[in-house]
């Protein structure tokens, strides 16, 4: 009986294993927090009151009610309300999943980079697939916001076709006060850039 190396062997299930397991992540380019606060149209901290989603033959789209509870971007203030759309859902039996598309479900609270969609007044997207929406865990001055990038693998480009695995915009879950604080003093240099 012929006996096969022991690195032989592992190299063979590693091989196996990496070709039958699916893939489970989009791959993006990492966005700083910087580079959302500055993509974004409309920064938001919403709670989500109902969720919908339409089926067409060839995909589902959800579409989310979001209710402003604070804003550091943009023209919509507390106690607004506005819709974002996201591909995937779930329609009767049918279901769809785009890994790296943001998804709420009702009650859910987020911070949220968002982008208006041109043709449609009043509908936004988030910025960097799931980059742009942030879970915000706990209530009142407890509030903290939890890394995005839910489904996503991020990367950097190296150059010259090289990538390398890069972080989320946060590492961390922080205080939601804190990071709004932040983002409010980006938006104020963004606006005012020479500081006059």
């Amino acid at each position: 009986m012929r006996r096969w190396p022991v690195a032989v062997v592992g190299s063979a299930l590693l091989l196996i294993a990496l070709l039958a397991s699916p893939a489970d992540a989009t791959l993006m380019r990492a966005l700083s927090l910087q580079e959302l606060v500055q993509e974004a149209d409309e920064i938001l901290v919403v709670r989500t009151l109902e969720v919908r989603a339409t089926a067409s033959p060839a995909r589902i789209v959800s579409e989310f009610d979001l209710q402003v509870e604070a804003s550091a971007k943009g023209k919509l203030r507390s106690g607004e309300t506005v819709r974002m759309r996201s591909l995937g859902g779930v329609v009767g039996t049918r279901m769809m999943r785009v890994e790296g598309s943001p998804m709420l479900r009702a009650g859910e609270r987020a911070l949220l980079f968002a982008r208006r969609w041109p043709a449609q007044r009043g509908l936004l997207t988030s910025v960097g697939m799931s980059q742009g929406l942030m879970p915000v865990r706990g209530q009142g001055a407890g509030s903290q916001v939890c890394p995005g990038a839910a489904g996503l693998a991020l990367v950097m480009p190296l150059g010259k076709g090289k990538l390398a695995t890069a972080p989320a915009a946060i590492l961390d879950c922080l205080p939601l006060s804190r990071l709004l604080d932040s983002i409010r003093g980006m938006v104020a240099k963004q606006a005012n850039p020479s500081g006059s």
